[in-house]
C-alpha cells in the first residue's frame, strides 16, 4: 500500500467528519436528524455532563482519602497499590463488565470514568501532602496548630 493511498484515505475520513459537523442529514431508518450543528451541540453537552459528573464523583471519593492518609503519614502501600491497580485495569473491560450488569446507560459510563479517575487523583493528592517538609509540619505543631489546621492551612496550600 502506497503512502499516497493512506494519506488520501485519511483525508477522505477527515472530510467526512467535517461534513458531519456542518451539514444535517436525515436518518434513512428513523427519519431523525443526523449530524449538523444541532446534533454536535447535543452530543457535546451530553459528553460534558457525563465527564463533569465522573470527575466530580472521583474528586469527592479520592481527594479526602488522599488528604487523610497523606496527613497521617500512613497508607503508602495502599496509595501505591491503588495507583498500580487503577492503571492496570483496562477502561473497555470495566465498561463491558458494567454494561453486562447495568445495561447501556449514562450511569454505566459515569461509573466507569469515575473508577478510572480515582487512582491518579488519590495518588497525586497523597504524594502532594506527603512531600510537604516534615520540619515545617513539626514547627506548626510546636506553635500549637491543631491537626486539622495543619492540614488545611499548611499542608494543603503547600501541596497545591
Amino acid at each position: 500500500m502506497s503512502a499516497t493511498v493512506v494519506v488520501g484515505g485519511a483525508l477522505d475520513e477527515f472530510a467526512n467528519g467535517l461534513e458531519f459537523l456542518v451539514s444535517s442529514n436525515t436518518d434513512e431508518y428513523g427519519g431523525g436528524q443526523v449530524g449538523g450543528p444541532g446534533e454536535v451541540g447535543r452530543l457535546l453537552s451530553q459528553h460534558l455532563q457525563i465527564s463533569g459528573f465522573a470527575v466530580l464523583f472521583a474528586v469527592l471519593i479520592a481527594v479526602p482519602f488522599g488528604l487523610w492518609l497523606g496527613h497521617l503519614g500512613k497508607g503508602q502501600l495502599a496509595a501505591s497499590t491503588v495507583a498500580n491497580v487503577g492503571r492496570a485495569v483496562p477502561a473497555l473491560g470495566v465498561a463491558a463488565f458494567l454494561f453486562a450488569y447495568l445495561g447501556p446507560s449514562k450511569t454505566n459510563v459515569i461509573i466507569t470514568l469515575t473508577l478510572l479517575a480515582i487512582p491518579p487523583l488519590f495518588t497525586n493528592t497523597y504524594v502532594g501532602i506527603r512531600q510537604v517538609d516534615r520540619d515545617v509540619v513539626d514547627a506548626a505543631r510546636g506553635m500549637g496548630f491543631s491537626p486539622l489546621r495543619i492540614l488545611l492551612r499548611l499542608e494543603l496550600p503547600m501541596a497545591l
